[in-house]
């Protein structure tokens, strides 16, 4: 038998051979297909091979969200997060945190010279940037809660002395401005529209038989971190490249600061005055105004703020308060084997929709929930009222029962322990204010270990799984206290990383 060529033996080369007796224009033609039908194929390979590695890098990552209703101490447990694992961009961004704690030191001494004004008038709490007891966007108290001090004598009202006071201070007003103009400030929250959700039973009071008129701050916001950081940033870069010129322009751009600085020394015994006056505190007192509980205190500092050669500590910034509305994202190495994302969303009302997009493909949501404020009730757009903590049991109740987060890690921080301790301390009565408390002891180991169990109460009732229940008592601006706490929540959310990994 003949023996048949390697063609006629491989049935792939005679399928893929050019035809016989093929022209040059079936030749070009055949050539410009097959070319064609390469580079289809290179593209879905590179395609497959992208998609490989997105899903490769998506399982290394580990989202965190961050909730919880606004002044919770969301974004103070995010710069703890970096001062422990992003030092040297904290290191950089630091020193722009020194506009926003003198505009916090700016607008305090507003407020209550706004307090003093009205008293001064004769006329009732009714400005739009008083401060309230709690910076809340509408918030009263309870008649039910006694005042800290015996109410003062009409004999004791303000005098000549504190109107001369005020003049002196009348400057503030326009560093106030002056401050937003350059922090880049966008306008005051506003949750117009919103209809509460709350049910009409419950373990606190959602509104007093009788109430207080309402004090309204209306807090300034920024619309990201981007654009406010970079006020001070080239200053900061100037300083660190050596170059005197390059300082000595920087320098110059940002003469409006080193101003600011030169009248906030020129009023500082006047802010001292202000502050430490027993007339002015007793006003305060009687409207039950907790100026040194609010977010961005810095009336105790003002010796330390007011010098020329003034940079912000780790401590000041942890305790700085600037609003940011929407959602922010922050990348941390706390680990070598993955890339944590944290998301930090405004708890504004008229923003807690935006919080369900990013429910998807989360590992872990860290629930801030303050204990401090059992006693303030928040005024809602439809005239109804609320109880601020009861607020954060209804938002723990909808994230816990939540099908959508059923298999995802909840970590609850009990934050502001260390304003529930004074509020204790000073007989604010929590039954008074939480219906199912009854008559336990008001002390704080009693109070907080009840609200824990409440909290622990709704998670197992709700959850469409069982799961472990993870808490933590914290005072985010205890730095120290909470970088312990940090370090424990981190070691938790990688053994459920590998417990789902089925590596456990």
């Amino acid at each position: 038998m003949p023996r048949t060529t390697d063609l006629e033996e491989d049935p792939l080369s005679l399928a893929i051979a050019p035809p016989k007796n093929e022209t040059p224009q079936q030749r070009q033609l055949r050539e410009e297909l097959e070319e064609q039908a390469r580079q289809n194929s290179q593209r879905i390979d590179e395609r497959i091979k992208a998609e490989r590695l997105a899903l490769k890098r998506a399982r290394q990552q580990v989202k965190v969200l961050l909730l919880g209703q606004s002044h919770a101490g969301k974004s103070t447990v995010l710069k703890n997060f970096q001062i422990a694992y992003n030092r040297e961009a904290w290191e950089e961004e630091r020193v722009s945190w020194k506009a926003v704690i003198y505009l916090n030191l700016v607008r305090t001494v507003n407020n209550i010279v706004d307090i003093l004004s009205e008293e001064l008038a004769g006329s009732q709490p009714q400005s739009p940037t008083a401060l309230p007891s709690s910076p809340t966007e509408s918030t009263f108290r309870s008649p039910h809660r006694p005042s800290h001090t015996t109410l003062i004598s009409d004999e004791s009202k303000l005098s000549g002395k504190h109107r001369i006071l005020l003049l002196r201070l009348g400057p503030f007003r326009r560093i106030q401005h002056d401050l937003q103009v350059q922090l880049g400030i966008a306008s005051a929250d506003s949750d117009s529209g919103y209809s509460s959700p709350y049910e009409s039973d419950g373990p606190v009071h959602e509104a007093p038989p009788t109430a207080p008129k309402p004090l309204t701050e209306n807090e300034f916001s920024v619309a990201s971190n981007a654009r406010w950081k970079g006020v001070l940033k080239s200053l900061q870069s100037a300083r660190n490249s050596g170059d005197g010129q390059r300082l000595a322009a920087a320098k110059s751009k940002h003469r409006w600061l080193r101003n600011i600085t030169d009248i906030i020394g020129s009023c500082k015994e006047d802010i001292k005055t202000l502050w430490k006056d027993p007339i002015v505190r007793g006003i305060l007192d009687e409207r039950q105004t907790r100026v040194e509980d609010t977010s961005g205190f810095f009336l105790d500092d003002v010796d330390r703020l007011a010098s020329s050669d003034y940079e912000p500590s780790d401590f000041d910034v942890v305790r700085a308060r600037l609003k940011t509305n929407g959602v922010q994202e922050y990348h941390f190495k706390l680990d070598k084997d993955h890339d944590w994302i944290f998301y930090d969303f405004c708890g504004s009302r008229s923003y807690r929709s935006a919080w369900v997009p990013y429910f998807d493909d989360v590992q872990a949501i860290i629930f801030l929930a303050p204990l401090s404020p059992f006693d303030e009730y928040e005024q809602l757009p439809d005239g109804s009222h609320v109880n601020r903590l009861h607020d954060s049991f209804q938002m723990w109740r909808s994230i816990c029962s939540s099908k959508l987060l059923a298999h995802v890690q909840l970590i609850l921080f009990l934050n502001k322990c260390d304003q529930l301790k004074r509020r204790l301390k000073h007989n604010v009565m929590v039954k008074e204010h939480i219906q199912s408390f009854k008559d336990r002891s008001n002390d704080y180991k009693t109070v907080s270990n009840y609200f824990r169990s409440y909290f622990k109460e709704i998670q197992r009732k709700c959850s469409p799984a069982p799961r472990e229940f993870f808490a933590h008592f914290t005072t985010a601006v205890d730095t120290a206290s909470t970088l312990l706490t940090l370090s424990a929540v981190r070691e938790a959310i990688l053994m459920n990383q590998l417990r789902d990994s089925d590596f456990l």
